[in-house]
């Protein structure tokens, strides 16, 4: 789970070098960044390898957004105020979409960010779903219209309850105890 403070004002994408995370970041970056031009935006995790080789012009600049990898991600969800989650590639289960789900945070996530984790993640509060770039801004836009998060409303958020009901490590150990259960009584 990400910690949940003290906040802060600073808008995040988490993410490591990968294939899908590049090719996201850079959809972000020339789609949906030009949109919100007075917007600053903390890129945080070593894509900004695959930026550099990938998209050097977009990198150079938005440069000042990257901070590189960094050893502790929570604390960049601790002190944040909002999550991106631009995903336009990839498969699986994403794990920071998970740890972000954790931080209690607000959310501006693509539906490809969501895969894999229902109808209900879709429609929580404090989640907002854009796929085309504009919505995107959009929706950036309107959750820095709300006061930011204290540490109250970030444990109750429905992000928050639905890590801890699906993902959380008391969830992880009701379903294997549920799954030995099961495998017990048909023996």
């Amino acid at each position: 789970p990400a910690p949940m403070g003290p906040g802060g004002e600073d808008i995040v994408i988490v993410a490591s070098n990968n294939t899908a995370n590049v090719e996201s970041l850079i959809w972000f970056l020339r789609e949906v960044a030009p949109k919100i031009p007075d917007v600053r935006v903390t890129i945080a995790g070593n894509v900004d390898a695959g930026l550099r080789a990938q998209a050097p012009e977009e990198f150079s600049r938005y440069r000042q957004w990257f901070t590189g990898r960094v050893d502790d991600p929570g604390r960049i969800y601790a002190c944040a105020r909002l999550v991106l989650l631009p995903t336009i590639s990839g498969h699986g289960l994403s794990i920071k979409t998970i740890e972000a789900f954790s931080s209690g945070l607000p959310i501006v996530a693509t539906s490809l960010a969501l895969r894999g984790l229902g109808a209900e993640a879709h429609m929580l509060d404090g989640v907002r779903v854009a796929d085309a770039a504009d919505g995107f801004a959009r929706a950036i836009r309107d959750v820095l219209q709300d006061k930011p998060r204290d540490l109250e409303a970030r444990e109750n958020s429905a992000s928050r309850d639905y890590y801890n009901r699906h993902f959380s490590q008391k969830a992880y150990e009701s379903h294997l105890a549920e799954l030995i259960f099961s495998l017990i009584q048909n023996d």
